[in-house]
């Protein structure tokens, strides 16, 4: 479900032109189709002040049974397995690189292969809590990797080290809260900060990309919809195109709470 809470335009605004897209049909929220919150209304203060992007790479893999498995000699006992592709690889080794301590890249596979397995996670809401991550640095050169269970280690083939294969719990540490002095006012800029880091790594090697959002900004620029923060509109569709086309999820964390383990 996806909801505005501060704007509706009707199936003729201009919205929906610069979108390319007819006005999806919706209902208006009214305070009674949803009981009440502990939390209130989100406001700015409770936004990420130093954010952290966490991008996933979801891969399945193989379930390999048998002694004449190209990688038994590994482990001698029935393991898992996922390939990497080529290009793939290299854009995320390239943010693996140029965002390190900005964004946490991971490819995510699961540990399990059974339909009924994948159910009965997906019920005890536990799929990523079984799932492995691996950094794409850490993979290298190597093109498959091979596992047992999650939360242990993993190895490359052909002859990779053993290395973590932490689970998305592992991956992050919990930050010790911080006072906050009563009164104090700052200015809000980390999340804008973030976007336009990410966002110009993202842009970078990728013509395609660059051609598609410069496209995308002149027709904002000529909708006059007289939008605030254009920057970080323009930087946060970059991010999101980009992720799109490489089929990598995003999520934005705040490094006040959690920073990467290690």
């Amino acid at each position: 479900m996806g909801f505005d809470s501060a704007a509706d335009p009707d199936p003729n605004h201009l919205i929906w032109q610069l979108l390319k897209v007819p006005r999806p049909p919706g209902l208006s929220l009214l305070p009674t189709h949803w009981g009440a919150t502990k939390r209130g209304t989100v406001n700015a203060e409770q936004l990420p002040r130093m954010p952290l992007s966490l991008m996933l790479q979801f891969k399945r893999p193989e379930y390999l049974t048998t002694a004449n498995a190209s990688q038994w000699k590994l482990w001698s006992n029935p393991y898992y397995r996922f390939v990497r592709a080529a290009e793939q690889h290299r854009v995320l080794r390239r943010l693996d690189r140029s965002l390190a301590g900005d964004v946490t890249v991971r490819y995510a596979a699961p540990a399990f292969h059974l339909l009924s397995d994948l159910e009965a996670a997906q019920l005890a809401g536990e799929v990523i809590a079984r799932s492995g991550h691996v950094s794409p640095e850490e993979l290298g050169s190597h093109k498959v990797w091979t596992y047992q269970v999650s939360g242990t280690t993993g190895q490359g083939n052909p002859d990779g080290a053993e290395l973590p294969f932490s689970t998305l719990q592992q991956l992050f540490v919990r930050q010790p809260a911080v006072a906050e002095t009563v009164g104090q006012v700052s200015v809000y800029e980390g999340l804008e900060r973030h976007l336009d880091t990410v966002a110009v790594v993202c842009r970078e090697r990728n013509p395609a990309l660059r051609g598609v959002i410069d496209r995308w900004q002149q027709s904002l620029a000529r909708s006059n919809l007289g939008l605030d923060r254009r920057a970080a509109l323009i930087n946060y569709a970059t991010i999101q195109t980009f992720c799109s086309w490489q089929r990598i999820s995003w999520w934005l964390l705040d490094g006040l709470e959690v920073r990467p383990a290690g």
